[in-house]
């Protein structure tokens, strides 16, 4: 067993997408948190936590994106890389 800290509940350990008992998602919320609504500001969060995290090593990086300028630079792009063309997918886990 293991618990899901985003839907706090409990659950067998072969819904926990790493199949560890750690602090990892369930199957269900890891399906929520890649679609459309829920991407966009994930990955705002995490880019301001790496920014963070590099000014805490004297890098003084400023960051100032936010999820409505994602969204538009995803729409203006159609979802595909800029450079090389290829489609990107909404996706924050690795397969």
């Amino acid at each position: 067993m293991f618990f899901c800290p985003r839907c706090k509940e409990t659950k067998p350990l072969n819904e926990n997408t790493r199949q560890k008992q750690n602090k990892r998602l369930c199957t269900i919320c890891t399906k929520r948190r890649n679609d459309d609504e829920n991407f966009f500001p994930h990955i705002v969060r995490h880019a301001r936590y790496r920014t963070k995290h590099r000014n805490e090593m004297n890098r003084e990086h400023e960051f100032d994106i936010d999820v409505k300028y994602i969204k538009e630079l995803w729409d203006r792009q159609d979802g595909k890389c800029s450079i090389s063309g290829v489609a990107m997918q909404l996706k924050t886990t690795c397969d």
